[in-house]
């Protein structure tokens, strides 16, 4: 899974958080436009990585699970020193 660290925050570029308060999380693959509230991938922020692995891992392979756990481990300490 590709990530992005800015300051305190780790990105999972593969997915976008749109504006509906609920199933907010979209894959970019599979939807660039949200069907509900209309915004577009290029409009919104990526997902965070934690809380797409705490609340959407049901979005995640296996795979992206075990890869996505292992970034947030190795990641999570060091990010506040990392560039932004």
């Amino acid at each position: 899974m590709e990530v992005e660290v800015v300051g305190d925050i780790i990105f999972a570029n593969e997915f976008w958080d749109c504006e509906c308060e609920k199933n907010f999380t979209h894959r970019k693959s599979n939807t660039r436009k949200c069907p509900i509230c209309g915004f577009e991938e290029h409009e919104c922020a990526d997902s965070r990585l934690d809380e797409l692995l705490k609340y959407e891992s049901r979005m995640l392979t296996a795979d992206e699970i075990k890869i996505g756990t292992f970034q947030l481990a190795v990641l999570q300490p060091f990010r506040s020193r990392l560039p932004s």
